[in-house]
């Protein structure tokens, strides 16, 4: 099978499914080069405002981004409506275990959210 065909049916799959922000592309041939490449932007809100007011402003912007033509497929993992978590560090105590901060930091980002951890070899391939 080919791997555009690949991808289709895994686009096919992501647009059914809910529960998760899903966007299968097919890999550039060089990393960092070719159409997933593309380029990254920031919508904030400085004022404060309303969350669901910038939720429909940031769908607003990739509607109006995913018309152009130069555009390919615009998106944004941003959702008002997820549950958020704040977790305050209780850095006294992190400092009397003798807890490194860096390193407890860096292990709730990779269980919270994610972190490249290492690439590995098999069959002489990355």
């Amino acid at each position: 099978m080919q791997l555009r065909a690949i991808v289709g049916q895994a686009q096919e799959i992501a647009a059914r499914t809910t529960d998760a922000n899903i966007i299968p592309f097919v890999p550039p041939a060089i990393p960092g080069l070719g159409n997933s490449g593309g380029f990254s932007f920031v919508l904030q809100d400085y004022t404060g405002g309303d969350l669901q007011e910038f939720a429909a402003a940031m769908r607003g912007f990739i509607v109006a981004a995913n018309a152009r033509s130069a555009v390919g497929s615009a998106y944004s993992t941003f959702r008002a409506d997820v549950p958020m978590l704040f977790l305050e560090v209780n850095r006294d105590k992190v400092q009397t275990l003798q807890v490194p901060m860096t390193e407890l930091f860096s292990t709730l980002q990779a269980q919270l959210g994610s972190t490249y951890i290492n690439d590995f070899n098999k069959f002489g391939r990355t």
